[in-house]
């Protein structure tokens, strides 16, 4: 299996699922040295319309601030003896990017929807090295709001620590 140096990989994880977990071990048994975990739409009142994926920008698809979702990750993180870094990452201001990871920061990307195939282009377009994680989707951000809301099942969409973290903290979804 082919390894890079340092790494990163980025979502909105609103709220972090199984999906993610997914994506970040995969990320993980790819990376050598350091990976950086970007959270997208940091502030939730910035968030741009997106063609590709027009409900990203919605509060009803960003109920978790920025500090939820770096408790959660960071926790989450624990189980991993890997040097990381979580920071806001706003995947529209593209001229931060390189200020915010070095170009020698390989971007794991999860290809999944049209989305993702333009997160590709921009980062290549930034100077980065593109590595496209093809995983089957087994839930989403979307689902998991969902069955919140409506008093369904969604312990087990998500890992312990997210749904602890939400329960723990009252977070209204």
């Amino acid at each position: 299996m082919i390894k890079f140096e340092n790494t990163m990989m980025h979502g909105r994880f609103q709220p972090f699922h199984n999906g993610h977990l997914e994506y970040l071990n995969y990320s993980l048994n790819l990376t050598i040295n350091h990976i950086v975990i970007g959270i997208t739409n940091p502030l939730n009142n910035t968030s741009k319309v997106e063609e590709t994926d027009r409900h990203r920008h919605l509060k009803s698809s960003n109920p978790l601030s920025f500090w939820d979702r770096y408790k959660i990750i960071d926790s989450i993180m624990e189980r991993f003896s890997v040097k990381y870094t979580i920071i806001p990452f706003d995947i529209h201001d593209t001229k931060s990017f390189l200020q915010l990871v070095p170009a020698f920061f390989t971007q794991i990307v999860m290809e999944t929807e049209a989305w993702d195939t333009q997160k590709i282009k921009i980062f290549k377009d930034c100077g980065y090295n593109v590595f496209s994680a093809k995983l089957d989707r087994i839930t989403s951000g979307t689902i998991v709001r969902n069955n919140i809301r409506k008093n369904l099942e969604w312990e087990n969409l998500v890992p312990k620590e997210t749904y602890d973290y939400i329960i723990n903290n009252n977070i209204k979804i």
